[in-house]
């Protein structure tokens, strides 16, 4: 693709020079969408791959350290944002209990790769004074999957459009073999994150119901 078809020289130089800064911003709103948009201009030799994973990487970790943050040093200050307001959120903060204090590393895998939780369940952790050395190693670890899967998404779309109008024959299906398989494992491997993380939250209400059920039974009878 000849990305002059779309867009004068001067906006492609601005966002060449500027483009990282806007990206940052964005990814306030929504990083793994921002980078996938940014590893496709990627593709296009707009904006550099590696930086473009690693931008996303850096933000996805400052999200994670900030949501600690609030909960570990501001729980009081911010109260009003972060209480509990409805049953789904209180179930899921109980299944979490138990998975945070045996494996933190696949509670906070658990909280990313389910929809909406991060906000409330890395305030919790934080709210728990989980060790913070451990915890940043943790989410620095695995922080990794989201950024690099839309990277690689995002870089191998804009691949494929820009192979259809160079090659063609044997080496254009080749290519587009390979893109397409790329992307496939990339939408896999994201799937089954997300639908492992949904299976190991069902085992730990299993795991906590019957601790409650034995802490009560364990209880002494009044007289």
């Amino acid at each position: 693709m000849d990305l002059n078809q779309y867009l004068d020289p001067a906006t492609i130089s601005s966002l060449q020079n500027w483009g990282y800064v806007l990206m940052l911003i964005l990814m306030i709103v929504e990083g793994p969408i921002v980078t996938l948009i940014a590893a496709f201009l990627a593709s296009l030799w707009v904006f550099d791959i590696y930086l473009v994973v690693i931008l996303g990487w850096i933000w996805d970790i400052s999200w994670d350290f900030l949501f600690y943050s609030i909960g570990r040093f501001g729980w009081n200050i911010f109260e009003n944002k972060t209480a509990i307001k409805n049953q789904k959120e209180s179930r899921f903060i109980q299944k979490l209990d138990h998975l945070i204090r045996t494996n933190l590393i696949l509670a906070i895998l658990v909280i990313k790769f389910t929809p909406y939780a991060p906000p409330i369940g890395l305030t919790y952790i934080g709210k728990m004074q989980v060790d913070i050395e451990k915890y940043l190693i943790a989410s620095i670890v695995l922080s990794i999957p989201i950024p690099l899967l839309s990277g690689l998404v995002g870089y191998h779309i804009g691949i494929v459009n820009t192979l259809m109008n160079k090659y063609s024959g044997t080496t254009l299906i080749l290519y587009i073999l390979w893109a397409i398989g790329t992307i496939s494992f990339a939408v896999w491997l994201f799937i089954f994150l997300r639908q492992k993380s949904i299976q190991i939250l069902n085992q730990e209400e299993s795991i906590s119901g019957k601790i409650e059920r034995n802490t009560k039974a364990d209880k002494p009878i009044d007289v």
